[in-house]
């Protein structure tokens, strides 16, 4: 599964914004939500999204200062947003009050916002709030922390595109295809991977995300280079039962479910970590090829996918990690990866490398 175009926000942990609203001189037709951002994720966005989609977005600058223009009539359905560079999520901003009380939405009377502290995944005020800014209607409790407790299933509530769901953990598997690949759309909010394996390349590719689903990217082709089969999908409770959507015209199946994505894992970023909720094997056949990846704990991770568009087969490992040479396989390997632990290890030419394995596990061993 490809999670490369996410980035990790613990750069931004504890780091404070100033935002203010003001009129703007174009007939008033629009407000102007301006602020500095003192410790900027590279590339970082800030958006105002309404219950029908994105209204509003600007980039951070190197030093952190942004202006958002957001439509004046659009702001009383209004809430901000961080995002990353490639647009996905990067969590919202809780605009919050010390009767442990936040507000996910402004209103159109808001003006200041004054200081707010953003953590990993969302943002809350430093300070009081002065005067009735936010939406109460929008409002939801806060923990001692700041953290909101509830803004995960209110804003998906509010914000979030439903797609149809035709089938909850019924017994029905995708047909099989002679390549086994597949194609995927993250859902970033639900934190779900949707896949589909009867289709082509282009069709994949003529598929347009619509504007209101800012949450969802589409996964990169990923090359496959041994037969993976999912056992179940994540949320069902028994082995062969599988969760279906309808989208784009296409059936979509409940592959897997994430914790998070492409964290760096290293400095120079030469390695990201994906934490994924999955059961799925990955059968070897003699004459298949992989190779395994040791982290610095010893813990150790098979090559189960490459990036079909990489420039090297070689990757720049970072100190203390290192990769066995690449093995053609002289008897079949099954590689089983079930819970809500599955590691994925993205490596600098997009080698992908799951697990963790058995302490004892030795590719060399599979080696013709």
């Amino acid at each position: 599964m490809n999670g490369g175009r996410l980035h990790s926000l613990c750069a931004l942990c504890c780091a404070l914004a100033v935002l203010a609203l003001a009129p703007v001189a174009s007939a008033a037709a629009t407000r102007t939500v301006s602020g500095q951002v003192q410790k900027p994720e590279a590339g970082m966005l800030i958006a105002a999204v309404g219950p029908a989609g994105e209204i509003g977005r600007a980039k951070v600058g190197a030093d952190g200062r942004f202006a958002l223009k957001v439509p004046a009539r659009k702001m009383a359905t209004a809430g901000l947003l961080m995002l990353h560079p490639n647009g996905s999520n990067a969590g919202q901003v809780l605009l919050a009050k010390r009767s442990r009380r936040g507000f996910v939405r402004m209103t159109g009377s808001t003006r200041s916002l004054g200081s707010v502290r953003l953590q990993p995944g969302f943002a809350t005020l430093a300070r009081d709030l002065r005067g009735r800014q936010f939406s109460r209607r929008s409002s939801v409790p806060l923990t001692r922390s700041g953290r909101p407790a509830a803004i995960s299933s209110l804003f998906k509530a509010v914000f979030a595109p439903k797609p149809k769901v035709i089938a909850t953990c019924v017994r029905r598997y995708w047909e099989e295809t002679e390549e086994g690949d597949g194609f995927e759309l993250i859902d970033n909010l639900y934190r779900q991977v949707w896949g589909w394996n009867n289709m082509t390349q282009a069709q994949f590719d003529a598929i347009t995300l619509r504007p209101t689903w800012i949450f969802w990217l589409k996964n990169s082709p990923r090359e496959t280079i041994a037969k993976g089969f999912f056992v179940r999908s994540p949320e069902c409770p028994n082995d062969g039962e599988y969760t279906w959507k309808r989208m784009y015209g296409w059936n979509w199946l409940n592959v897997t479910n994430f914790v998070s994505l492409n964290e760096p894992v290293d400095e120079g970023g030469l390695i990201t970590r994906s934490v994924m909720w999955k059961y799925q094997t990955f059968t070897f056949a003699p004459g298949s090829y992989s190779s395994q990846l040791t982290a610095p704990d010893g813990k150790k991770y098979v090559m189960v996918t490459r990036d079909p568009t990489r420039t090297t087969d070689v990757s720049t490992l970072p100190a203390g990690w290192t990769m066995s040479p690449t093995y053609t396989l002289g008897r079949e390997l099954k590689v089983e990866l079930f819970g809500k632990e599955t590691e994925n290890f993205r490596t600098s030419n997009g080698d992908s490398f799951q697990g963790p394995m058995p302490p004892d596990f030795d590719l060399s061993q599979y080696a013709k």
